[in-house]
């Protein structure tokens, strides 16, 4: 009965149901769009950290004396 009542009201209401709809469906779009633009940055960030700071490396003493100054000329 009580479920009668309440799809008989939405059906009396075209007009504002169908806003309360649009509204919920622009509202959950807005927040998956902006998840994916914060992650998007996030992962920019992070990638430029590592270009511009470089990772860590090691070498032995004397190891970059020994190469070659371009490895593809033979």
């Amino acid at each position: 009965m009580l479920l009668k009542i309440a799809f008989r009201n939405i059906l009396r209401n075209g007009r504002r149901s169908l806003m309360t709809l649009l509204a919920i469906a622009v509202g959950g779009v807005s927040m998956v769009l902006f998840g994916e633009f914060v992650g998007f940055v996030q992962a920019s960030l992070e990638t430029n950290a590592v270009q511009n700071a470089g990772h860590l490396t090691v070498y032995r003493k004397g190891f970059q004396a020994g190469r070659q100054r371009h490895p593809v000329d033979r």
